[in-house]
């Protein structure tokens, strides 16, 4: 037997005995919005505002340091802003997800001004048939917002909001990924990333600009045309996600891992809810697939 053999050998058993994280997550997420991923916002009764700032104020108590808002086209819920500064005077970061879709100045200086570290948006492409057909939202719309962000923010004076462009990696987005960051250089903005689908089939093959070494690790990747979330894990060691992320919709749905079994949120505490998805985190454990996804990556 070879030594990598017997050291992933090793690795395997070490898993299977490794016990579970009990107390709490380190990162929040609290989905708003369908466009990112429908099946994950679930169906039901909204919660309340004071509802998700008990759980908030929970996961704070039990170590949590980064709320994430996946919000996509819901930026009119007034919910949402309250929230994020609960979380900011809690000591959390906090970063919002936008699809770019209802931006308008009084809901662009309401989110602003609400204690967001980071507020990304998706961007799709220069030519207004691809990012439409990356975004699903009209590139007039979508340039419309991100101005209009970028206005609100030097009006305000909020040079502590930093914004930031997410390029769906998939179809033709990847071709034009240096024409967008260049104009929105000109805009004002912080950084542009590229944003990977949660499904490996959907992921486009082009090179990341300007990353050599890692297009070169993603290869694997890109050779995986499975159905199945993620790509093929090429690692003995468990996904992280489970003892580490934590996702509750605006509807009560919770989970870690948004490809996996989820359970409903019935007001419970953080403790009796984190109890309640052990079997949820034990299905994680296990699984041989690997995320890319922002909000899904623990590396």
């Amino acid at each position: 037997m070879s030594l990598r053999i017997s050291i992933r050998s090793t690795l395997r058993k070490l898993r299977s005995h490794t016990p579970l994280r009990s107390q709490g997550p380190r990162q929040l997420t609290l989905r708003f919005g369908k466009r990112d991923n429908p099946m994950a916002l679930g169906i039901g009764k909204k919660r309340s505002l004071a509802e998700f700032q008990g759980l908030i104020a929970d996961c704070v108590q039990a170590g949590t340091k980064s709320v994430h808002f996946i919000v996509d086209d819901e930026i009119n819920d007034a919910v949402i802003p309250q929230l994020i500064r609960f979380a900011h005077r809690l000591g959390c970061s906090t970063e919002v997800m936008l699809s770019g879709k209802n931006v308008t100045e009084a809901n662009a200086e309401r989110l602003l001004l609400s204690g967001a570290e980071w507020v990304w948006m998706l961007f799709g492409g220069v030519s207004a048939d691809v990012h439409m057909d990356a975004v699903g939202i009209s590139i007039e719309d979508s340039t419309q917002a991100l101005q209009q962000l970028c206005k609100q923010r030097e009006v305000l004076g909020l040079k502590n909001v930093r914004i930031g462009l997410l390029l769906p990696w998939t179809k033709e987005t990847p071709s034009q990924s240096n024409a967008i960051k260049d104009w929105s250089v000109e805009l004002g903005v912080d950084a542009v990333q590229p944003h990977f689908p949660y499904f490996g089939k959907d992921m486009s093959s082009e090179p990341l600009p300007q990353h050599q070494h890692l297009s070169r690790l993603l290869q694997f990747v890109w050779q995986d045309d499975s159905d199945e979330p993620g790509w093929k894990r090429r690692y003995p060691w468990s996904c992280p996600v489970g003892n580490n992320r934590l996702e509750v919709s605006k509807y009560g749905r919770v989970c870690s891992c948004p490809h996996k079994t989820p359970i409903i949120w019935q007001k419970d505490s953080l403790s009796v809810l984190w109890s309640k998805l052990e079997s949820h985190r034990q299905e994680i454990q296990y699984c041989e697939r690997v995320c890319l996804h922002r909000d899904l990556r623990f590396l």
